[in-house]
């Protein structure tokens, strides 16, 4: 198996180097460089993964993951971060990333997550799940329009097309909706059930063992078909 091309972007020189020195010992890992910025990082050949601080300077409109998938829309984003509430998860998410661990992350769990976003699956670090248990996740009205046509069976190609936005906005959506309903890397049919059951919530909060659950979104202007463009997106 060829090993998962990754490069590290953080402007903190002696964490970039430090994390680049653990990725050159990891297993099944090529270290293709480490940037101290974002221009810097589009210097590099493309990598599998980037590892990336949400801290960085971007010079354009878009957030510094939204920059960086513009150029390389393959790569996986593993946000590597000191920023660790409930909201930055959901939005990094929304914007495309792939990933999110703490800068205090250990080896065997990075290694984990780098494996888990290389292969197009969604990972978040396990102590980050009080910050999302007290973080307010109520889902957005686009949210909503995404979740009610999964309940009906619709692809992601489907549910564009019926809501008249980009695939790429629905996968950041439902990237949000997991992150919120504490989804991340289940299945899609695990997905489809919470979209199910959920009585057409509009509210969603966690119970007391991180599990979000939903509240009558019967009113919501989602279901009058109000749709709205969701911060961090870009629609059609």
């Amino acid at each position: 198996m060829e090993p998962v091309q990754c490069l590290v972007v953080d402007d903190d020189h002696y964490f970039r180097e430090g994390l680049a020195a653990g990725l050159r010992a990891m297993d099944g890992v090529a270290l293709l460089g480490a940037a101290g910025s974002l221009l810097e990082a589009l210097d590099h050949e493309p990598a599998d993964v980037v590892l990336l601080d949400l801290g960085l300077p971007t010079t354009c409109r878009r957030s510094v993951i939204g920059h960086l998938l513009d150029a390389w829309p393959q790569a996986a984003v593993l946000v590597v971060t000191g920023h660790a509430t409930g909201p930055d998860v959901v939005q990094a998410f929304g914007e495309g990333a792939l990933g999110y661990v703490t800068k205090g992350v250990d080896p065997p769990e990075l290694a984990v997550a780098i494996a888990t976003v290389a292969a197009g699956g969604e990972y978040v670090t396990p102590t980050l799940a009080g910050h999302l248990m007290e973080a307010d996740l109520r889902l957005s009205d686009g949210e909503l329009s995404v979740l009610r046509l999964i309940a009906e069976g619709q692809s992601d190609k489907e549910v564009a097309a019926t809501l008249r936005i980009k695939v790429k906005t629905v996968e950041n959506r439902i990237r949000k909706i997991r992150v919120k309903a504490r989804l991340v890397n289940e299945s899609r049919s695990a997905l489809t059930r919470f979209a199910t059951e959920c009585d057409q919530g509009c509210l969603l909060r966690p119970d007391q063992h991180g599990r979000v659950r939903s509240r009558s979104w019967r009113s919501s202007r989602a279901l009058r078909g109000s749709e709205s463009t969701d911060e961090g997106e870009e629609d059609a």
